[in-house]
């Protein structure tokens, strides 16, 4: 996932040494505790299978027995229908939280160990970027509901860094439906940013059709802004770029930072992808189908080497932004 360059493939072989010196020990002291989980996360399982096995049985016995009417849409057969939805929903949701719980307790105990490796990072789940920060940057308009993941926090190469993992939601009721999954990134910029610029990829019908019930794409909200035409012909099919300042928009999607920009979605192959210039930093949302900065998979033994080393690539793939855009350049972008 990962831009593989000399600085990525040294962080890769020093990682290598650093993670049966720092992180081996402290992952395997959760392989016994992971077994019993696991039981107790398939027990949930198996209890939906039962009790979808049981009503089914129940209604081909003696199914053919009850009143006329039962099974309508407002016969009492629906009570039966809902109980069973409801149990099942139960046995779900406890899984799941058995699952969640028992990654979150591997990545309390090795992630300060893992983000020592990069330098000055913290980690904090359930958190994310403000709201209010979210929707000031345009890229998906209002939120009503917002869940939290993953959260990081720190310094890069001299730029304070933020990523930050979550879902959103807008609307209620019937009229809820998702509007964004996947993480923002924001870095602060050595560059003074006096107005708004977005950058919008420009999606083809056939890629809305092909995406759409897999993941929700959403529209920027460009209101008070001004559609920007820019001299890159490429880039303008790629993407739709909106500004409160004509000039200063110019000045900030330089030639060199377009192409760049264009290359950073063939290497994170991400959904969809989008940026926000204001108050002296950069907002990148990156849509993913996938849950990002996986530890602790209750399938998988903690002592494998895979998990860790993708959580790596995950997390050297979203610093090599600074890299990659040349964020941290005092000249310009």
């Amino acid at each position: 996932m990962s831009a593989i360059t000399e600085e990525t493939m040294d962080y890769r072989k020093r990682f290598k040494a650093y993670y049966y010196d720092k992180i081996a020990n402290e992952l395997a002291s959760f392989e016994a505790y992971r077994t019993p989980q696991m039981v107790i996360y398939y027990f949930y399982i198996f209890m939906i299978i039962l009790t979808i096995a049981i009503a089914i049985g129940w209604v081909l016995s003696i199914g053919k027995t009850m009143p006329p009417g039962f099974w309508d849409r407002s016969g009492d057969g629906n009570f039966i229908i809902y109980g069973v939805f409801g149990i099942c929903s139960g046995f779900w949701f406890l899984a799941n939280k058995v699952k969640k719980n028992f990654e979150i307790k591997v990545k309390k105990g090795v992630i300060e160990s893992f983000l020592a490796f990069f330098g000055d990072f913290k980690w904090m789940p359930r958190e994310s970027l403000p709201r209010e920060e979210i929707e000031q940057s345009k890229l998906i308009g209002l939120i009503t509901d917002l869940k939290a993941d993953d959260y990081f926090q720190g310094t890069h190469k001299g730029l304070k860094f933020v990523i930050s993992e979550f879902k959103t939601w807008r609307g209620r009721g019937k009229q809820r439906h998702q509007t964004f999954g996947g993480i923002f990134v924001k870095i602060d910029m050595n560059k003074k940013i006096q107005g708004h610029t977005i950058v919008t990829e420009e999606l083809s019908v056939a890629k809305q059709l092909t995406t759409f019930n897999k993941f929700p794409l959403c529209g920027v909200d460009s209101s008070g802004l001004e559609k920007v035409e820019l001299e890159d012909i490429e880039f303008n099919k790629m993407f739709k770029v909106y500004s409160t300042d004509q000039v200063e928009s110019r000045y900030i999607l330089t030639t060199t930072f377009m192409e760049r920009l264009k290359n950073l979605k063939e290497i994170y192959k991400v959904c969809q992808i989008k940026a926000s210039f204001f108050d002296d930093s950069i907002l990148i949302a990156m849509g993913c189908q996938r849950d990002m900065f996986l530890l602790g998979d209750l399938n998988i033994p903690v002592t494998d080497t895979g998990e860790v080393q993708e959580l790596f690539d995950e997390f050297i793939s979203v610093l090599s932004l600074v890299d990659l855009l040349h964020l941290d350049s005092k000249t310009g972008l």
